[in-house]
């Protein structure tokens, strides 16, 4: 499931001539016919909870014109395992090119040759004399699996189905190998999955199912950056945000109140987890460091605390044995750990045992805010540049 995100920025910049002295000892570069908009950037990680900025792109023109930005977020959950031509692996998300028998290519419009049959199925249908090409960029860290076959006749030799990572050939297959199971290796955000498939004298049919992602990301901003000028065509550029988060084994659980790890409680009433201190998620790995720990008193980045309390009477202490529980809402993982509070003056009132409730309805979504790029910070390169050529999408072929 996608959602639209009804933030919409538009943010205007405005640039001053070149000086003219600068001009005239320029005379080449100012000979040279307004050239297209070129957006070039980096994809960016948020953690989550985290106030971290996003770098925006940087824009190369040639115009002294006034350039429109605009930028527009779409978030995509992708709950820690995507599975399915849905969310931002649907099939509308990809580029898409079909190369005919003539040489024409076609990149307009959704992919007409994917045959959809179910959330986790689908089929490239390739005419004779065609090929096909479509290509995905990596929503965040993480890995990609999926199957596929070949269908129909009893001749393989008549197709050929090949994956690419950036470019590069992963997997080859040929007549000898009619169906397999691709595994990606470690990708990185806005990495490129590409598939292209060619037929030759007879079309063919590949059927891709069990497609699915793993990544320890809770979801992926894409925001949409648009430059407009007078002089020169409209530029885009997708940069990709994924919202990560943390392991269990950034779980950090209290320390025990016993008189060995930290002192006896003295009144029953500060045996409570807000003096005692709730789980908290270490976001740098570091235990000695406290500013960046995210305390776990409520659900926070998918991960939920819950607690469970044994008391014992003994030699005019109470002893609590409290058991922790952290689930991991994203993976359902659970991790345990025992607190031990001895407390001087009898044990508290509320008996055992004491649950924490919470109810939540899947993974929350990320801080929009915390992600919002400062507008002054877009960065305009005021001078002629010679590599304009964006790859276009009939491209996709190696």
């Amino acid at each position: 499931m996608q959602v639209a995100i009804p933030k919409l920025k538009k943010i205007l910049l405005y640039f001053w001539l070149l000086p003219i002295g600068l001009c005239a000892q320029n005379d080449e570069a100012a000979s040279i016919s307004p050239q297209p908009l070129v957006f070039t950037g980096t994809h960016g990680t948020v953690f989550c909870q985290d106030s971290w900025q996003v770098p925006p792109p940087v824009l190369s023109s040639s115009s002294s014109e006034t350039i429109f930005y605009t930028f527009e977020d779409q978030y995509f959950n992708l709950s820690c395992q995507s599975q399915g031509w849905q969310g931002y692996l649907a099939w509308s998300n990809w580029r898409h090119a079909t190369r005919y028998g003539d040489g024409g290519v076609d990149v307009t419009g959704a992919p007409n040759s994917v045959l959809v049959e179910g959330a986790n199925s689908a089929s490239i249908i390739l005419a004779p004399g065609s090929q096909a090409a479509y290509e995905l960029a990596i929503p965040a860290d993480g890995f990609v699996r999926f199957d596929w076959s070949y269908v129909g006749g009893s001749s393989f030799s008549n197709y050929t189905f090949k994956v690419f990572i950036n470019n590069e050939a992963v997997q080859d297959t040929g007549p000898e190998q009619p169906s397999n199971t691709f595994h990606s290796s470690f990708l990185s955000t806005g990495d490129t999955l590409r598939l292209v498939a060619e037929a030759r004298e007879r079309g063919f049919e590949i059927r891709l199912s069990n497609f699915e992602f793993f990544s320890n990301a809770l979801g992926v901003v894409e925001r949409l950056w648009v430059a407009t000028d007078p002089e020169a065509p409209i530029s885009t550029f997708r940069q990709l945000i994924s919202i990560e988060k943390p392991g269990m084994e950034n779980i950090i659980f209290p320390e025990s109140f016993d008189g060995f790890e930290a002192p006896i409680l003295g009144n029953p009433a500060t045996s409570d987890p807000a003096y005692t201190g709730f789980p908290v998620v270490d976001t740098d790995g570091d235990p000695s460091t406290t500013h960046d720990q995210i305390s776990l008193g409520e659900v926070s980045c998918s991960f939920m605390a819950t607690w469970e309390d044994e008391t014992l009477y003994e030699n005019g202490f109470c002893i609590i044995y409290r058991k922790w529980s952290v689930r991991d809402l994203c993976g359902q993982n659970a991790h345990h750990a025992i607190q031990t509070l001895k407390v001087a003056g009898g044990c508290p009132n509320w008996g055992v045992p004491i649950p924490k409730p919470y109810q939540t309805e899947g993974v929350p979504q990320p801080d929009f805010d915390n992600i919002t790029p400062d507008a002054h910070t877009l960065t305009k390169i005021m001078h002629p540049v010679t590599d304009w050529l964006r790859a276009p999408l009939n491209a996709l072929y190696p």
